[in-house]
């Protein structure tokens, strides 16, 4: 039940909402392929919503665009039946409503973009993150300075070894 509702709630922000940002990352948990998808609404603040985790066969093109089109029609469906609408009008106005996407710089995504664009005739501003090239870069930088820590053998009166 509480499944059903947040779809209906998700849903819901989907059809009454005018700029959307679909959001998708992934990783491996014990050899399964996990994609998580997020709606974004362009609010102050910004306000994000679970669309979808779920298990995919690979990390192939294929599988995400599946993913992502069948979580959209998931909700589109269930919108349509609570509200007593018709399918193919509420996927024509979400899908309007879609006008970005935000992944990581993984090639694979871009792809994904390209697929979604022409399989639902939309077009979707491709944005990227930037956090994960930071994250790479901090540590990276951490552990240069924990090898430069340990050959000058610094002292300080400063809490933590973080760094």
């Amino acid at each position: 039940e509480l499944g059903f509702i947040s779809d209906i709630q998700v849903s819901e922000i989907m059809y009454a909402n005018e700029n959307l940002t679909l959001s998708c990352d992934s990783t491996t948990v014990d050899g399964t392929h996990i994609n998580e998808l997020h709606i974004s609404v362009h609010t102050v603040p910004v306000t994000s919503y679970v669309l979808q985790l779920g298990a995919i066969a690979s990390g192939r093109t294929e599988d995400y665009v599946s993913h992502i089109s069948d979580s959209l029609n998931h909700m589109i469906a269930i919108y349509a039946k609570f509200k007593n609408l018709k399918f193919s009008d509420v996927r024509s106005k979400i899908l309007k409503h879609l006008k970005n996407t935000l992944t990581d710089r993984v090639a694979v995504n871009h792809c994904v973009v390209q697929h979604l664009q022409s399989q639902m005739d939309v077009e979707l501003l491709e944005l990227n993150c930037n956090v994960h090239p930071l994250d790479g870069i901090a540590k990276k930088c951490t552990s240069i300075l924990k090898n430069y820590d340990a050959e000058m053998v610094i002292k300080s009166d400063t809490f933590g070894r973080d760094c």
